[in-house]
């Protein structure tokens, strides 16, 4: 059905659909239909505003206070983009095995072994340089497996002080993390916790596993830097580069 601006547009009863079209055209009140899919917070943002948790309001607004509780729903899954949140500084999300301690480093001579338990960990005092450098362009975080034993046993050695880590082992998947199949949780384990860890700060992360699909996922955001390692070396001087010179971007 539709709306007309006037009682009786003078369309003949006997008139064709195509006549009664084009004599209606003219009537037909042509009221803008809401457009229900567009985010509120969609809406461009003022000049100077940094904040996007902040709706923009209309002229008709304009008295009101701005808002900062409103859930950032877009992004990665339900979690907020990354790098829509300031912060002093980018986070940089550290794993241990295949990264600080490699599997099958070409130059053994450059690590040290310590015994762990039953376990035998190669350590690097080159990792302690290069974790010092950044560190002052990054807040550090582990994003291991060993959580909160990495304070521990790890970072002693490597001259860092207590860094805060991912929960891996506790996190529980919502419904609004990225979509994923099941057969890929094992190795995607970390995303979802790192997403929402970094709560739309920019972030990067070294790792020597990070999936396709986790690829693929981040290439559009401008605010993750995805840094992948081969096990058997782990981290080198041009892992480090790379960080310092993406770290630094957003100064």
């Amino acid at each position: 059905m539709l709306a007309l601006d006037v009682p009786d547009a003078g369309v003949p009863a006997t008139a064709s659909p195509a006549l009664a079209s084009f004599t209606m055209g003219p009537h037909v009140d042509r009221l803008r239909p809401p457009d229900r899919h567009r985010h509120p917070l969609t809406r461009a943002m003022p000049a100077g505003d940094a904040d996007p948790r902040c709706a923009v309001a209309g002229p008709e607004d304009s008295a009101r206070p701005m808002r900062h509780d409103l859930p950032m729903t877009w992004g990665i899954g339900g979690i907020p983009r990354p790098g829509v949140r300031p912060s002093a500084k980018p986070v940089l999300y550290l794993d241990i095995d295949g990264v600080l301690n490699p599997e099958a480093p070409s130059h053994p001579e450059e690590f040290t072994e310590h015994r762990i338990g039953r376990m035998t960990v190669r350590l690097s005092s080159r990792h302690v340089e290069w974790l010092a450098e950044l560190g002052k362009c990054y807040e550090l975080v582990w994003a291991s497996t060993w959580e909160e034993h990495a304070n521990t046993y790890i970072g002693p050695l490597l001259g860092l002080p207590q860094l805060p880590y991912v929960a891996l082992a506790a996190y529980r998947y919502r419904p609004d993390d990225p979509k994923l199949p099941v057969t890929q949780l094992p190795r995607m384990r970390k995303w979802a916790p790192i997403l929402r860890h970094a709560d739309g700060r920019r972030f990067a992360w070294l790792d020597d596993v990070i999936p396709f699909r986790a690829r693929r996922q981040a290439w559009p955001h401008r605010g993750i830097r995805l840094v992948p390692v081969a096990p058997a070396d782990g981290l080198r001087r041009r892992h480090v580069d790379a960080l310092l010179a993406w770290g630094g971007q957003g100064r």
